[in-house]
């Protein structure tokens, strides 16, 4: 049998590598090469084995993913039909590090090779989220210096509904501040824009809790307070790759419920199931919901939650 790697180029077919191929499968069952084509392909398919998609992922959040995405006239009331304006400065999460597939190593001769490379594709394929389809169209389509149309074999982007997004005190300045920056950018200048501001599940590294700076604690503080549930990863941290494609890291609820915000009271309860950390994170945590709350109160803001996790690796 000739094997040959998926991605190779199409190899010219020969008589000799036909009689090799009869002459090794006749080793498990002689009669495969004389079944018709199509029965072939499907017991090829058959053979592949099923994708194995991380259910969820922890992510690291990268520099340069706001971009400005042209809204398109609708002629709805109240939409000017302006060149220079309808832009929305959103986060694209399309250009975040993709998670890996963990995929067994294949050997496929010669026949099969295009329908291992069928395979792979789609087990590299973005699943859908619950960004609406043209959303979705609009963000393969957008460039803007950054984007790019390829997808690491084996490997997924980044999942909005199931995924989780980790900051740490380096990048979660850029997080605040990158909307800003982009719409500083050269090519904005002239053009009117709003910014869209929708984040995943976020997951902050136990740094972001020992930070000193005040102003920055503040800004942070505020940006949890028009986001969901916030939860902060103690103990071991995970340990990044370069290359744009991530190991299987994902994260362990200590508690469903750890710090729940009680508006009326305008304090935080304590509902931990079970023991995390050391003393002086659990006490570090408890002063962080005590400036959370003055946020809160600040903002009317009557739900909100930070929970406690730990980082497992799948």
């Amino acid at each position: 049998m000739s094997n040959t790697p998926i991605d190779s180029a199409d190899p010219i077919p020969h008589t000799s590598e036909r009689i090799q191929t009869t002459a090794n499968t006749a080793k498990t069952f002689p009669l495969f090469p004389f079944l018709p084509a199509e029965l072939r392909h499907q017991i090829w398919q058959f053979a592949l084995p099923e994708s194995t998609h991380p259910v969820s992922a922890l992510l690291p959040h990268r520099k340069g993913c706001w971009v400005a995405e042209p809204i398109p006239y609708t002629g709805e009331p109240g939409q000017v039909n302006d060149p220079n304006g309808n832009y929305e400065i959103v986060f694209d999460m399309s250009l975040l590090d993709h998670v890996q597939i963990h995929t067994p190593l294949l050997h496929v001769n010669s026949e099969s090779r295009a329908i291992a490379q069928k395979w792979a594709r789609r087990i590299s394929a973005p699943r859908t989220n619950r960004l609406n389809e043209q959303q979705q169209i609009q963000a393969q389509m957008c460039q803007d210096g950054h984007s790019s149309e390829y997808i690491p074999p084996f490997s997924r982007p980044f999942d909005i509904d199931s995924d989780w997004l980790y900051l740490v005190p380096d990048n979660i300045v850029d997080l605040i501040l990158g909307a800003g920056d982009r719409l500083e950018q050269p090519d904005m200048n002239g053009k009117a824009a709003r910014v869209v501001f929708s984040l995943p599940l976020v997951v902050v590294s136990e740094e972001v809790i020992w930070l000193e700076d005040e102003a920055l604690v503040e800004e942070i503080m505020e940006l949890f307070s028009i986001m969901g549930p916030i939860f902060i990863l103690v103990g071991e941290q995970p340990k990044w790759k370069e290359g744009g494609v991530q190991r299987w890291w994902d994260v362990e609820v200590v508690s469903r419920r750890a710090f729940v915000w009680q508006w009326m009271e305008s304090r935080f309860v304590e509902t931990v199931e079970e023991r995390f950390g050391s003393d002086e994170v659990h006490e570090r945590i408890v002063q962080w919901c005590e400036w959370m709350g003055r946020v809160l109160t600040k903002i009317n803001r009557t739900r909100f939650e930070m929970g406690v996790v730990r980082v497992v690796r799948r």
